[in-house]
């Protein structure tokens, strides 16, 4: 369980210190140590399984990983605009229907391009 734990707290403990830097805004700091977090969370523990999931199902890095990981970066920033605007107008609904949606948006980039970039280390390593 601690090796499984340890790049977790590493992540928060990285978190923290993005807030601390950002900290002259507490909504900024909020989002950017979220945004932070989530996509270290989507590199360190989704990448890997989606790498290895690719491997197993012979998937090579093709056209459609840059398409994925494109659509990843527009729900992300549809994500921050749709913050701003919530913001601007008070809408909690829509506040809240965004940063679940910027969350995971990054969680998914940071775990496409992780997988990514292990496909390209194992398909470079098995020639």
């Amino acid at each position: 369980m601690k090796i499984i734990l340890y790049p977790l707290i590493g992540i928060l403990y990285l978190s923290s210190l993005v807030f601390a830097a950002t900290s002259f805004n507490g909504e900024v700091a909020v989002t950017v140590a979220g945004v932070f977090a989530s996509f270290g969370i989507g590199v360190v523990y989704l990448g890997p399984v989606l790498a290895v999931l690719f491997r197993i199902f012979k998937s090579r890095p093709s056209p459609r990983w840059p398409q994925a990981v494109m659509v990843a970066s527009i729900l992300g920033f549809g994500s921050v605009v749709g913050l701003c605007l919530a913001e601007f107008v008070q809408v909690a609904e829509l506040l809240e229907i965004t940063a679940v949606g910027l969350v995971l948006s990054s969680m998914a980039l940071g775990g496409l391009l992780a997988s990514w970039k292990l496909m390209r280390i194992w398909s470079h390593g098995a020639k």
